[in-house]
């Protein structure tokens, strides 16, 4: 296992994060599913865990907090609700409640989820740094902010990491984002790096996506009839890559992202230990220059022109 210290609070954490959305109320995952996958990753040397209080309504956070039995050395990451940043009580609320249920003191890197439509960001941000102070956090996280939400913020030294959607076919944050987050010494830690399965060959369109497996992913735009041929594209480039490679697709598209320079760590969700295996095998994977610049020009032009408030699902609480 590789691993990444925080520039601004000194957290060492895996540089392949443990998602935890498969938890519970998943297709094809479960909580002793999810128990086996989590044994897995720490047996590994994954030590970097995230979820929020949103996943399963909080029942992701529950698991966790049952499953943990070596809590000092894992890095717990969650996040709250943007609808319960609406003031200090909610937000205090919110954080005991996801405290309570991951059984813990402290929450290691504590995001706000999304950017909240109607409370001022800076006001939230001076409700996380008292919890900061008190040490019931140890850095602050925002996960899925983009231009006008930065521009908010009057102190950018308060925020020690972004979670933003990355990924070859949704690379949004090289427009702006990653000039703001290296200024800043603000870490990027990405998730959806196979855009929900999109990249692992595993979905055609959105026919190919089972009733009960739906959730988010029948949004999914790269997935649409507008945008789907493009997509299939760029899927085979990667297909033929991981011909090339004796590796499999999911893994081209993740060591794709670990190769840039302004990644700290990357979180991967995982209903399977097969596909946990795989994912952290593409760590070691070496790609050749000429490869690592041809997926990039092939997948330049698909985000281009995208807003900063565009999605992969196609909502925002900002615009929606």
């Amino acid at each position: 296992m590789q691993y990444y210290t925080l520039e601004k609070s000194n957290i060492k954490i895996s540089k392949l994060g443990l998602g935890s959305r498969q938890a519970d109320n998943w297709f094809g995952s479960d909580k002793k599913s999810f128990t086996d996958i989590f044994n897995l990753a720490v047996e590994n040397g994954l030590n970097f865990i995230d979820t929020a209080e949103g996943y399963a309504d909080g029942k992701s956070e529950s698991i966790l907090g049952e499953i943990i039995k070596d809590r000092q050395n894992l890095v717990i990451a969650s996040k709250i609700k943007p609808q319960n940043c609406k003031n200090p009580t909610r937000i205090k609320q919110s954080l005991e409640a996801s405290l309570k249920r991951l059984k813990t003191d402290y929450i290691d890197i504590y995001f706000i989820h999304w950017p909240p439509r109607n409370p001022i960001i800076n006001d939230v941000l001076f409700e996380l740094e008292k919890f900061k102070a008190e040490g019931k956090i140890r850095a602050i996280g925002v996960s899925n902010f983009t231009e006008p939400e930065f521009e908010e913020i009057s102190d950018l030294s308060i925020i020690d990491c972004l979670q933003p959607c990355y990924n070859l076919l949704w690379r949004q944050i090289e427009e702006n984002i990653v000039t703001i987050c290296e200024k800043n010494k603000i870490d990027i830690i990405p998730y959806s790096p196979l855009a929900q399965g999109v990249l692992s060959g595993k979905y055609k369109n959105v026919k190919d996506i089972p009733e009960e497996d739906s959730h988010s992913r029948k949004s999914n735009l790269l997935l649409k009839e507008d945008k789907i041929k493009e997509t299939l594209k760029i899927l085979d480039f990667v297909n033929d890559l991981a011909e090339k490679y004796k590796v499999n697709s999911a893994q081209i598209a993740i060591n794709w992202i670990l190769s840039k320079s302004f990644i700290s760590s990357l979180l991967t969700g995982q209903s399977k230990k097969e596909q946990l295996v795989k994912n952290i095998e593409a760590l070691n994977l070496k790609l050749e220059d000429s490869d690592l610049k041809e997926l990039d020009e092939i997948s330049f032009d698909f985000s281009q022109n995208l807003k900063p408030h565009d999605s992969l699902w196609g909502h925002h609480p900002r615009t929606n």
